[in-house]
């Protein structure tokens, strides 16, 4: 994990960090300080000052939030693996009650909405899915009868996923309330959705399993990275203060925007994928080995099958 995720995301705060000091944007040098360390550690969502109002890139706290479910995950596997229905259950109704019982009653909830026990419910869907269809392949015969079926139920979840999108952009009131109050039947959707398009028939598979994703899977996490700051350099670039500016410059001016954005944040993602992440990630996976390293193919592989573990 820390091969796949710390040489680019130590990369992003960076780079993000030199923008904002060149910019100006930290009050006094202790909270330019404070800032990067705390990002550099993953504990930025702990303060206000360091999340909240972070300067610093502000995608970058799901980052932080995925290190410290990395840090308990060899104990929720232990106790996943015991009852896993039951592990299921308990987590997620701590997480339940931790949304319902604490943080929807916070004003505002824009500290609150983010934390680790809010997602609770969601790893412990992640983890599920993940049993169930291995499950499935291990212990269920004949599974091409069963393959209309999860085409259908993946389809379904589709439709609940796009339902969850619109109720989203209707909601009147803050989106973060709607985030909470929404996230376990969200969730709940996603986890219909990914096990059953996992086990569909091959063509919608294949919607999700030719070069063009795999390609977009591999450098995703760098396009995550950096989307939002290189939105916001282009956008500043064409004199524009905020994306109500944009907006009311009219659709030709959004969709010129938004392409040159995608395009561009792709190519870097690529670039930064194939000649900084994997070169590194390789690097420290075969670090200190006393035998014959291994060729650039062969640790390829390993890590990828460090990342899929």
């Amino acid at each position: 994990r820390f091969a796949r995720i710390y040489p680019s995301y130590l990369l992003a705060v960076l780079v993000s960090f030199g923008f904002q000091v060149y910019w100006n944007h930290y009050p006094s040098v202790s909270y330019a300080v404070r800032d990067l360390i705390s990002h550099l550690t993953f504990t930025h969502m702990f303060r206000a000052d360091t999340y909240v109002y972070a300067p610093i890139n502000g995608v970058l706290w799901t980052v932080g939030l995925e290190v410290q479910f990395y840090v308990l995950f060899p104990l929720l596997t232990k106790l996943f693996r015991k009852s896993p229905l039951l592990f299921w259950g308990t987590l997620t109704g701590f997480g339940a009650l931790f949304i319902y019982q604490y943080a929807l009653k916070q004003t505002p909830v824009n500290m609150q909405v983010n934390q680790f026990p809010t997602f609770l419910p969601v790893f412990a869907n992640g983890m599920l899915a993940a049993y169930l269809f291995t499950w499935y392949c291990v212990k269920v015969p004949y599974k091409r009868l069963w393959g209309v079926l999860f085409t259908a139920l993946a389809i379904v979840g589709a439709v609940l996923i796009r339902n969850e999108i619109v109720s989203a952009q209707m909601y009147p009131k803050d989106k973060q309330i709607w985030q909470l109050e929404n996230r376990i039947g969200l969730s709940l959707c996603f986890t219909l959705f990914l096990v059953s398009a996992a086990l569909s028939l091959k063509p919608l598979r294949w919607l999700f399993s030719n070069p063009v994703a795999r390609f977009l899977g591999a450098i995703s996490y760098n396009l995550y990275l950096y989307h939002q700051r290189l939105i916001v350099l282009l956008r500043m670039s064409l004199g524009f203060q905020s994306g109500a500016d944009v907006a009311a410059a009219g659709t030709k001016m959004q969709i010129f925007l938004t392409a040159e954005a995608l395009g561009l944040s792709l190519l870097l993602a690529a670039v930064l994928t194939y000649l900084w992440e994997k070169p590194i990630r390789r690097w420290i996976l075969t670090w200190g080995q006393k035998k014959e390293k291994p060729t650039p193919a062969q640790a390829d592989t390993i890590s990828e099958s460090t990342e899929r573990k």
